[in-house]
């Protein structure tokens, strides 16, 4: 993160610190790489989404994430999360998100 952001210039007042700040996540998101059927809009909404909850319903959907029936959470090592997660994403292929 730390290239993407000395490639902004930000020191021009005039832009303001929100401005800086939505053209540093601007380079940063230019420099990554979408999934399949996502784009920078649906981010920005889901973050949205997101930065709006209030906690308890934050605390909702994680409850309601945790007691679905198709899904299961687990604890796994770490250096089998790679492998774990290119087995579910062959398993998702064709299947857009969301």
């Amino acid at each position: 993160m730390g290239e993407a952001v000395a490639s902004v210039a930000c020191d021009d007042l005039k832009f303001g610190l929100l401005r800086c700040r939505f053209k540093m996540e601007n380079e940063i998101m230019k420099k990554q790489r979408l999934s399949k059927g996502w784009t920078e809009e649906k981010i920005r909404k889901l973050a949205e989404y997101h930065d709006n909850m209030t906690e308890d319903e934050q605390a909702a959907e994680i409850e309601a994430a945790l007691n679905d029936d198709d899904q299961t959470v687990m604890v796994v090592p770490t250096e089998l999360v790679p492998a774990i997660t290119k087995l579910i994403n062959k398993k998702r292929v064709g299947r857009v998100p969301g």
